[in-house]
């Protein structure tokens, strides 16, 4: 049996015992009329699975049973088939992880091989070119689109590594049935356990739940993964310390949330320095455990020495009290019980600062990360000399290395604030100085004359204090706690603020004014500024997209940005929205869109002479981005490809990519090497025709976009979004601190945000927004001219851009079923209406399903048997759980809906754990 086959067959073979212990766990707590239940609907749906074409009739016969469930029936169904879900998942990470070590270092998208396959390209000039500006930064948010609670995902992570313990044992071996029975207990404590919360999370408990990834995985990944590059790399070439950063959003966007407020933030940043600062610490007792050289066995670096003694002098005292000379004999735990003292007065005073103190912080502590990792530096070179150089480079060096990527802040921290809060804001502050026009009433050319000269004017600043509005304080508040937290923390702590719904040059300018009356930027007189941060315009719509270029323009030819952009670091960020995009015009326009937005972008950027990073705002289901990040990378146009790059990871996407040690580094591996490969790669496959294919884009996106608004805007068509999903139940459940709806009332495409509305028709198997469209553009582009369609083969064959869009497509259109999304329709109040409206979704998803079989020559999924395998996998148990959370949202509508919300957000927690990728 090939090699693939067999570990295929072996991984079926662990899904089914770990199933199977679902199956018993349940039986033994639950009891055999229970059991029973359960197995009677999973039979039902997985017999629906095995005929080419499911039996709608079956099916619904099978949800028919379930219109009278009772509450405690209904819960026990969802907790089980979610408790499924969870070990599918851990049992295929695993066996990834696993098959990934026994392909040793050169497995697919790894160091070595992507090193490999660019081969002359990554000659050891043109890499030491690119390492200054190698960046990547993942940035967590804290959308709700992820249900589990903190215990549940440790719970995972501990069954996580007793399967990956399992992957390679003999069953006939000694420990394997201990190994199976520990498993068992697992899950037999899982099951006993609440998936999900009892009230509605707070932003600390969001804050929480983001600190908790690093703990459980992302220090170690980092480590990993950054002694990987440096081993994979040409000689002579070294890492750059900004290689890899991470991000947040958690505690600093406050677009839509009334809860994060200034308050928020400075404890959002003070929580994440106490959780790293715990780290080090962590660290440096392992490294002293380890580092028990003896002075009459080393030749000590006279520098090192002459360190030691000035260390003496100042904290032998307070580290040893009056057994000064403790350690005398051992250097290096002598140096590591001096660089604890003051990793330990650090951590206090973070402390005291998260408890509400306010005093300086201490002599003895670190000032900043710099200080600590010198010290770290210093104890490495010590080593070098005495001749231990694979010491040094072992956990030391991991150790420094993970201080330059978190420093003392762990992750930058941005803050996201709405155009429109802005605006208003500083209409109310002008409004109160005599003498000026009236802002709003304007043109943008004046208006950004107005500001640009307000900007710039030295002298000091006088707000109307008291008489500012509740809003206008708090954005000024937010403006202030950002510069106390660079005070703290240093500049890197809040890098950016991004600007939401950004249409304009002025409402980049509106937060420049803001911060000049904060404090946060001082003009000094001679046409330079003291500004250490920078500003972010988010542009989310199609015509934002479109109207981007023009507006950075607008904005880099104002000399006083100019120069406060190069008082921020000279670096311009734009951030561009997946999610919204696509709401408003559908995935072909928006994928177009995202795609012209970069390459003008960077076109502008370059002419300008500019340095630039572009900031992804990806999801995790294909309507957002999704998807995988090294194949998203790649699909990226050339000549944006600079070497830096910054993406979200938003909702259930942090679990399935930062759980576990080995899945965290395989993440951070394979987005780095899509960033190799980007930079450095040639730009397109010979005979390539990118004229043509921007052309065929462009009519697609155009007959992609005009189908998509007209679904939307049909008659109806909101009622029945609204209705036949559990959106509006989503609203009950206790899955995130921001409201589901933007402050507009009624039923209206643009008040509703875009992940409610992603996640909304996900959960009813339609997944629409990724792949609506699709079919009608490509069928009616195809009979435009003879030679359409062998385009558009050549185009997924040749162009990354078109392939990762067809290949994810694919992938949300093999996920929905309209025979499972039949099930919510009779929710409809408007039978009629909802008739029609489905027809045009199941016509539409059968079209797609069509044409990209027309594309590709094959079946959905063929390129990726491994993903086809795992999502028939899941299949039958998500028409289950489709088919009760319909029952479920109808009994809830009809009666006591309390009654009703505990046993649909199960629901809602399985579906998403099934699917793996809804928000």
């Amino acid at each position: 049996m090939p090699y693939r086959a067999e570990r295929e067959r072996a991984m079926r073979g662990c899904v089914k015992l770990l199933g199977g212990l679902v199956g018993e766990t349940v039986r033994a707590q639950e009891g055999d009329a229970a059991y029973a239940a359960l197995e009677a609907l999973r039979q039902g749906f997985v017999a629906q699975r095995q005929h080419a074409k499911p039996d709608t009739k079956a099916i619904a016969k099978l949800a028919a049973g379930l219109a009278d469930i009772e509450p405690d029936r209904a819960i026990m169904l969802a907790r089980a088939f979610a408790l499924f879900f969870a070990v599918v998942n851990i049992v295929e990470e695993a066996w990834r992880a696993n098959e990934r070590v026994q392909a040793d270092a050169a497995w697919p998208r790894s160091f070595p091989e992507t090193f490999a396959q660019l081969g002359a390209a990554a000659s050891a000039k043109r890499v030491r070119a690119l390492l200054p500006d190698l960046a990547l930064m993942p940035v967590m948010t804290a959308h709700p689109t992820e249900a589990r609670r903190q215990t549940v995902q440790r719970g995972h992570r501990r069954l996580y590594d007793l399967v990956a313990d399992l992957v390679d044992r003999d069953p006939r071996g000694r420990f394997y049935a201990d190994k199976v029975d520990a498993i068992r207990d697992e899950i037999a404590t899982l099951w006993k356990t609440d998936t999900v919360r009892a009230e509605r999370l707070s932003v600390a408990d969001e804050i929480a739940n983001g600190l908790l990834f690093f703990r459980m995985a992302l220090y170690d990944a980092v480590a990993d993964t950054l002694r990987s590059f440096a081993q994979a790399l040409p000689q002579d070439c070294a890492p750059p310390p900004h290689l890899l950063a991470f991000g947040s959003w958690i505690g600093g966007d406050r677009d839509g949330n009334p809860n994060v407020t200034a308050a928020t933030t400075l404890f959002a940043m003070r929580a994440q320095s106490r959780e790293v600062l715990r780290e080090y610490l962590r660290r440096t007792e392992a490294l002293a455990d380890r580092l028990t050289q003896s002075a009459a066995y080393i030749d000590l670096d006279p520098t090192f020495a002459a360190r030691l003694a000035a260390d003496d002098k100042r904290y032998a005292a307070s580290v040893f009290g009056e057994f000064t000379e403790r350690l005398q004999r051992e250097p290096y735990r002598r140096k590591l019980a001096y660089i604890r003292f003051r990793l330990q007065a650090r951590l206090d005073w973070t402390q005291g600062r998260l408890a509400g103190g306010d005093a300086p912080c201490p002599a003895e502590a670190y000032l900043d990360a710099a200080a600590f990792a010198d010290d770290l530096a210093a104890l490495r070179q010590a080593l070098r000399h005495d001749g231990d150089a694979r010491l040094a480079d072992g956990q030391l060096l991991d150790l420094e290395r993970l201080v330059g990527v978190f420093g003392f802040h762990l992750a930058r921290l941005d803050v996201r604030q709405e155009a429109k809060r802005h605006r208003d804001a500083v209409q109310e502050i002008l409004a109160g100085i005599p003498g000026l026009p009236d802002y709003l009433a304007q043109d943008e050319p004046a208006r950004l004359d107005m500001l640009e000269e307000l900007v710039a004017r030295p002298g000091p600043v006088v707000l109307l204090g008291s008489a500012l509005s509740a809003d206008t304080r708090e954005t000024l508040e937010t403006l202030r706690a950002i510069a106390a937290l660079h005070a703290e923390f240093g500049a890197k702590s809040v890098e950016t603020y991004v600007v939401s719904m950004a249409g304009s040059a002025s409402a980049v300018f509106e937060v420049l004014l803001l911060a000049r009356l904060a404090g946060l930027l001082e003009p000094r007189g001679d046409g330079t500024f003291a500004m250490a941060l920078r500003v972010a315009p988010l542009f989310e719509t199609i015509a934002d997209l479109e109207a981007a270029p023009g507006i950075v323009e607008a904005l880099l030819a104002r000399s006083a940005y100019r120069a406060i952009l190069a008082a921020s670091g000279g670096l311009q960020e734009a951030m561009l929205g997946y999610s919204d995009s696509c709401k408003d015009g559908g995935i072909l326009a928006s994928s177009w869109a995202l795609h012209r937005a970069q390459t003008r972008l960077a076109a502008v950027f370059k002419q300008a002479g500019i340095a630039y990073v572009l900031f992804h705002g990806r999801g995790g289901s294909h309507a957002r981005g999704g998807g995988p990040t090294h194949d998203a990378i790649l699909a990226g146009p050339r000549d944006a490809a600079n070497g830096r790059i910054k993406f979200t990871e938003q909702g259930e996407v942090l679990s399935f990519k930062y759980s576990n040690r080995d899945t965290a580094a395989y993440e951070l591996t394979v987005a780095l090497t899509g960033l190799l490969k980007k930079s450095l790669g040639p730009p397109y496959r010979k005979g390539a025709r990118p004229q043509a294919w921007a052309a065929a884009m462009a009519r697609l996106a155009e007959l992609g976009e005009a189908a998509y608004r007209d679904l939307v805007a049909s008659p109806g068509f909101l009622d029945y979004f609204y209705e036949t999903t559990p959106v509006d139940e989503l609203a009950f459940l206790n899955i995130g601190s921001r409201p589901s709806h933007r402050p507009k009332a009624g039923r209206d495409i643009r008040a509703i945000r875009a992940i409610p509305w992603v996640f909304g028709w996900s959960q009813a198997r339609l997944a629409l927004p990724a792949w609506y469209g699709v079919g009608h553009a490509v069928a009616s582009f195809a009979k435009e001219a003879p030679g359409n369609l062998a385009l558009l083969r050549r185009m997924h064959r040749d162009w990354p851009f078109f392939r990762n869009l067809v290949d994810n497509v694919a992938m949300a259109e093999s996920k929905a079923s309209s025979e499972i999304a039949r099930l919510y329709m009779p929710l409809a109040q408007d039978q009629v209406a909802a008739k029609r409206i489905f027809a045009a979704i199941a016509c539409e998803l059968k079209a797609t399903a069509h044409m990209l079989r027309r594309i590709t020559g094959d079946a959905p999924l063929a390129g990726n048997p491994l993903l086809a395998l795992s999502l028939d996998r899941r299949k039958p148990y998500l028409d289950a759980m489709n088919a009760l959370q319909a029952a479920l949202i109808a009994r809830a509508r009809k009666a006591d809906g309390a009654a009703w919300r505990h046993p649909l957000l199960l629901t809602v927690n399985a579906i998403a754990a099934g699917m793996r990728n809804t928000g």
